[in-house]
């Protein structure tokens, strides 16, 4: 935790105006971008994937933008959009 504090610290002059501004900026330097870049990616592409296949691509890309791969199970939730065929609709069997 001390290595944190000091890491998130340094260069701060805690009784200036901006110190509040300056730990923020050392916070932000801190967090692994790129990573969460991939995996943002990833889930976008994971939830059309399976909101294609559910008949929802475009719900299966802003549903994993905004959080991520929970995504997939809320697509899993929601009805299918595809049409799913019916006794009726396969007309009568085949005659021997």
């Amino acid at each position: 935790m001390e290595v944190l504090l000091h890491r998130i610290l340094k260069g701060v002059d805690l009784s200036s105006p901006d110190a509040s501004a300056r730990i923020l900026h050392n916070m932000v330097a801190m967090v692994p971008w790129v990573p969460m870049l991939w995996f943002t990616l990833a889930s976008v592409l994971l939830g059309a994937l399976v909101g294609w296949w559910r008949g929802r691509v475009w719900t299966g890309i802003w549903v994993s933008m905004l959080i991520g791969p929970i995504a997939m199970l809320v697509l899993l939730a929601l009805p299918s959009r595809r049409a799913h065929p019916t006794s009726d609709a396969q007309g009568p069997p085949a005659a021997r």
